[in-house]
């Protein structure tokens, strides 16, 4: 049996970003249907339209409007979406920003990487987890940042 691409929502100010993770998910072997928003105001627009919650969310943190953190509360409060995995995908490494991310709601925090490899190792984390990201754990939560922070 052959699996649906998997759907994915981007909210990134950084067109890059979209190539970047389209390419990590397909050389990781999975199918994806990306959608990229570039404002979080333009996701949340978009959320109650949707015939189909997605299968995971990735959010930026530093946008222009509406920072990361906000929008991650605004998703949160529309229903369909409370389980849906968010990932905060970001430059910062900053302690404030990991612990403000746990606390209002994100599923895993990932910083963002000029690594292609590093990159396919996230994206792999993300789907083969995503199950358990709907109950996010402190002690897993920012797996990937702590190794970038030491």
């Amino acid at each position: 049996m052959e699996h649906r691409p998997y759907r994915i929502l981007l909210c990134d100010d950084d067109p890059d970003e979209v190539l970047f993770l389209e390419a990590a998910f397909l050389r990781s072997g999975f199918q994806v249907d990306l959608e990229w928003f570039n404002r979080c105001s333009a996701l949340l627009d978009h959320l109650p339209a949707r015939p189909e919650v997605p299968d995971v969310i990735f959010v930026d943190l530093n946008m222009p409007g509406e920072n990361g953190l906000e929008c991650l509360v605004s998703i949160r409060d529309f229903p369909a979406y409370k389980s849906v995995p968010l990932i905060i995908y970001t430059t910062s490494t900053l302690c404030r920003d990991v612990t403000e991310a746990f606390k209002n709601g994100a599923s895993l925090y990932l910083p963002k990487t000029s690594s292609e490899a590093e990159l396919i190792k996230m994206v792999q984390y993300v789907i083969t987890e995503r199950e358990k990201l709907q109950f996010p754990q402190k002690d897993n939560f920012c797996v990937f940042a702590l190794k970038k922070m030491i």
